[in-house]
């Protein structure tokens, strides 16, 4: 049942060691995972969200949405997570840092969300998962730590000048960075709105695009427009998943598609750039020889 007030037990919490777990959890964990190989060990506990429900002629009441209890536990080589299923049984599942493509954090206010893409048995999985941003922090401690698992793509160089960008995504894009992660080149895409009428709904919101020696980062604001902007999305694509970009021009607008992959496993991430902008990121790509294509 939706509680309005929250206690403690609803935030993520850190758990010490495997045997602070629940047994049947931790019995879990230990059949994937040896204890040494802990780094880290996050509970999610389950979240309650409304959402929108009408009718043809109406608007009815709230609907409520629920999240299951999971259980995050970083080892330097995977990220395992244990989700309690609707009828009590435990479902673990694997993501190999070898295998991730990318991974995306959300926040919004109280609402948080982390979506992991990856790549397994020649398919491309995603997973999402809710929590509740008063442990955001904690969340970010060890995705940093197993994001650093990745090697770096190319030593530490000069830094590229961030002052054309407003200070809000300057800062966002210095906090993400990794110790001894630089930022080599990098744009910023004002919000795009259609053309043929300015009251419709925004094509895309303001954007920042950062090349690093170990990451393409994407930051991004909501993309409603009539929805206030306290909604962030930072994403992080570590280079080696990196395949190239590709730009073509349709309706006026370049739109360039971010193409990330591997092995078999292709994923594309597309977003529209006024035409300096997409000219700037070709540039800067090339200059890190990773592949792009103009059409």
């Amino acid at each position: 049942m939706f509680k309005f007030r929250k206690s403690v037990h609803d935030f993520p919490e850190r758990v010490k060691a495997v045997e602070d777990l629940p047994p049947a959890t931790a019995a879990v964990v230990l059949q994937h995972v040896p204890a040494a190989a802990v780094q880290g060990i996050l509970a999610l506990p389950p979240q309650s969200y409304p959402f929108r429900r009408a009718s043809r002629w109406r608007m009815l009441p709230f609907g409520w949405r629920d999240t299951p209890h999971r259980t995050l536990v970083f080892t330097p080589d995977a990220l395992l997570i244990v989700e309690v299923e609707p009828d009590g049984t435990l479902a673990p599942r694997r993501v190999a840092l070898a295998d991730l493509i990318g991974l995306r954090l959300e926040t919004n206010l109280l609402y948080g969300c982390l979506t992991l893409d990856w790549a397994e048995d020649g398919q491309a999985h995603t997973l999402a998962l809710e929590f509740n941003t008063v442990g955001e922090r904690l969340l970010r401690r060890d995705l940093d730590r197993f994001r650093a698992g990745i090697p770096a793509a190319a030593e530490p160089a000069a830094g590229a000048d961030l002052g054309h960008m407003p200070f809000k995504f300057r800062s966002l894009l210095r906090l993400a960075l990794l110790p001894e992660e630089v930022i080599q080149a990098a744009i910023f895409q004002p919000e795009l709105g259609r053309t043929h009428a300015w009251f419709g709904p925004r094509l895309a919101p303001n954007r920042a695009v950062a090349l690093t020696n170990r990451h393409v980062i994407v930051a991004e604001e909501n993309a409603e427009r009539w929805v206030p902007d306290y909604g962030l999305t930072i994403g992080f694509y570590p280079r080696r998943s990196v395949r190239g970009l590709r730009v073509e021009t349709r309706d006026d607008l370049a739109w360039a598609t971010l193409r990330l992959g591997l092995g078999t496993v292709s994923l594309d991430k597309l977003f529209p750039l006024a035409d300096e902008h997409a000219a700037a990121l070709e540039a800067a790509f090339a200059a890190l020889d990773a592949p792009v294509r103009s059409a």
